[in-house]
């Protein structure tokens, strides 16, 4: 009978009674392994990681909250303004007191400025004010020893842009002010 052979024993006398597990045993003895090893990284949450500490610094804790209900009255932090600036003069005053509590700490502002020919049509001394966006990052934004401002051309060289700064930033940190693009 064809293919028959494979069902017998070696010497023909007959058909296999038994099957050796023992290919089956390691397989799962392997996966048992692998369960136990994955399991230990699937309860660890996390890694644990040494983070750097600050020399000097510290959390500012400063909130500003500017929001309009539905009948149009203004708020910031709660505190109703009857104009829109008075209300602007409160949010000058939170910036100006969050920016001078950062520096008495020893936190140094830098600034990223992205510069755009096209001013907002509802806002154009936002993105173009006099003297330059630049010029008041300088006067008004940045602050601390070695502070620096650096240029966006435009929006589509944001990416170098943030990346000099970066470089710049971890280059001061790391005090060789050398390297820093100032």
């Amino acid at each position: 009978m064809a293919g028959s052979s494979l069902y017998q024993d070696d010497d023909g006398s007959g058909a296999i009674t038994d099957i050796n597990v023992t290919p089956f045993v390691d397989v799962v003895l392997v996966l048992l392994v692998v369960f136990i090893v994955t399991a230990k990284l699937i309860v660890t949450r996390g890694v644990e990681i040494d983070k750097p500490k600050a020399a000097t610094g510290g959390d500012v804790l400063s909130t500003l909250r500017v929001s309009v209900n539905k009948d149009g009255e203004l708020f910031v932090n709660g505190n109703k303004f009857a104009s829109d600036p008075a209300a602007v003069g409160r949010i000058k005053e939170i910036a100006a007191s969050s920016t001078n509590e950062a520096l008495a700490l020893g936190i140094t502002i830098n600034g990223l400025a992205i510069l755009s020919e096209t001013p907002l049509p509802w806002n154009p001394e936002h993105t173009n004010p006099a003297g330059g966006l630049t010029k008041y990052y300088r006067d008004n934004v940045i602050g601390g020893p070695g502070s620096f401002v650096i240029e966006a051309k435009d929006f589509s060289s944001f990416g170098q842009a943030i990346i000099k700064k970066m470089i710049a930033e971890i280059a001061d940190a790391r005090g060789n002010p050398a390297t820093a693009a100032r």
